[in-house]
C-alpha cells in the first residue's frame, strides 16, 4: 500500500492541511486540532502499514462526535463558523478513507477549495499572503504526488511550486485591477467573537481580539430649520446597564419599563419644555434586525415607537427589518439636567463580588475622588 503515494507527498499533504487549518484554530480551539492530529496520525500509520483504516461504524461515530462538538461550540447551525468548521472536519475525516492516488487527488482538490475559507473572515494583506503560501504548499504536494522516482529530491516539488506562484502573481495583480469587485450574492450569519462596529444587545470587551470597522449606512437625518451645533447632537439608542463581570447587557429593569410609556410628553424639567429649545427632525433608518430607534437626547415627541423612561431611549414594537422613517422632536438639554436615581446608580456602579480585585480597588479609588 505504500506505493500509492510517495512518502514526501504524504508529508506535504499533512503539513499543508495543518497550515490551512491554522487560522481556524482560533475559532475552534479544541475540536479542530484534535481531529487533525488524530486523522493525520491514523493515515500515517496506515501508510506505514502499521494500522488499518477505520471501518464505517467507527467513521460514523467520529463524524457524529465531530459535528456534535462543533454544534456545542457555536449553537447556530446556519452560522458561517459552523458551516466552515463542518467543511474542514469532513475534509479531515476524508483522510481516513484515503487508499489510492485518486483519493489523494480528491483531498488535494478539496484543499484548493478550503484554503479560501479564511477569506470569509478576513480580507487584509496578510490573509492574501497566507492564501498564496497555502496554495504553493498544496501545489507542491500535487507535483510530488507524481514524483515516484526515488532519486528525485523532495525539495524539487517545492521549488517548482514557488516558481509557478511567482509567475502567477502578475496575472493576479492584473485581474485585481481589471475585474470589478462585486458584492457577494449570498450571505451567512456569523457567530464569530470578532466584533464589528454597530449596535448589539450585549458587549464583552475582553471576548474579541479584532474590531472590524463597518462603513455601512446606519441612518439619514433631515432637520427642520438650521442644523444644531455638534455639541448638542448626542444620540441615544441603547443603554447597556447590567454588568455580570464580563458582559454588558440591558438590565431586566430596563426591559420591564421598555413598553410602559407611549411617548406623548415624557417627564422633562419645566424650564426646558419651551418650544424655543426644541428641534424637529426626520430620521430615515436602515434595517438593523433590532428594535432600537435613533433619537437625540431630550426626546419629547415621536411618530413611532415606545419610550423607555428608565434609559430615555426609543424602541419599536418589532425589529427593524426594512428601511423606515419617523419624525421626532427633542429639547436641547444641558448636560446635567438629569440626576440618576439611587436604584439606577446602584445598578450602573455594581461589580460582582468575585470580580478582579485590582479593578474593584481602582473603581473604589475613582469613586472617592468624586
Amino acid at each position: 500500500m505504500r506505493d500509492y503515494i510517495p512518502h514526501h507527498a504524504l508529508i506535504y499533504l499533512l503539513l499543508s492541511l495543518g497550515f490551512i487549518l491554522l487560522p481556524h484554530f482560533e475559532r475552534a480551539p479544541i475540536a479542530l486540532p484534535i481531529i487533525w492530529l488524530t486523522a493525520s496520525l491514523w493515515q500515517y500509520k496506515f501508510f506505514k502499514q502499521q494500522w488499518r483504516l477505520p471501518t464505517w461504524p467507527i467513521k460514523a461515530i467520529l463524524m457524529a462526535v465531530a459535528i456534535g462538538g462543533i454544534w456545542l461550540q457555536f449553537r447556530q447551525v446556519l452560522s458561517l463558523e459552523f458551516v466552515t468548521q463542518l467543511l474542514l472536519v469532513t475534509l479531515l475525516l476524508k483522510l481516513l478513507e484515503m487508499k489510492t492516488q485518486r483519493d489523494v487527488l480528491v483531498v488535494l482538490y478539496l484543499l484548493y477549495f478550503s484554503v479560501v475559507t479564511q477569506l470569509l473572515f478576513s480580507q487584509n494583506i496578510l490573509s492574501g499572503a497566507y492564501v498564496l503560501v497555502a496554495l504553493t504548499a498544496i501545489t507542491a504536494c500535487l507535483i510530488s504526488l507524481y514524483q515516484t522516482h526515488s532519486k528525485v529530491s523532495p525539495w524539487y516539488a517545492l521549488k517548482l511550486s514557488v516558481k509557478m506562484t511567482i509567475v502567477s502573481v502578475p496575472m493576479l495583480v492584473v485581474a485585481f485591477i481589471v475585474f470589478p469587485r462585486l458584492d457577494p450574492f449570498w450571505s451567512v450569519p456569523s457567530a464569530s467573537p470578532t466584533a464589528k462596529t454597530g449596535i448589539s444587545n450585549s458587549m464583552s470587551p475582553g471576548s474579541f481580539s479584532n474590531l472590524l470597522e463597518s462603513n455601512a449606512l446606519a441612518l439619514r437625518v433631515i432637520f427642520q430649520g438650521d442644523l444644531p451645533p455638534k455639541s448638542q447632537l448626542y444620540w441615544r439608542t441603547l443603554v447597556l446597564d447590567d454588568f455580570d463581570g464580563r458582559t454588558w447587557k440591558e438590565s431586566d429593569v430596563s426591559k420591564q419599563k421598555r413598553y410602559q410609556t407611549r411617548l406623548e410628553s415624557p417627564d422633562l424639567p419645566s424650564q426646558v419644555v419651551s418650544e424655543v429649545n426644541a428641534i424637529r427632525y426626520k430620521v430615515i433608518q436602515e434595517p438593523t434586525q433590532q428594535p432600537w430607534l435613533f433619537t437625540i437626547d431630550g426626546l419629547a415627541q415621536s411618530s413611532l415607537g415606545i419610550y423607555n423612561t428608565e434609559t430615555r431611549t426609543l424602541h419599536s414594537e418589532k425589529p427593524i427589518v426594512s428601511r423606515i422613517q419617523y419624525h421626532l422632536m427633542s429639547h436641547l438639554l444641558p448636560s446635567n439636567h438629569l440626576v440618576l436615581s439611587e436604584s439606577q446608580r446602584q445598578l450602573n456602579t455594581f461589580l460582582p463580588q468575585d470580580y478582579n480585585p485590582k479593578i474593584r480597588l481602582f473603581s473604589e479609588q475613582f469613586r472617592q475622588t468624586f
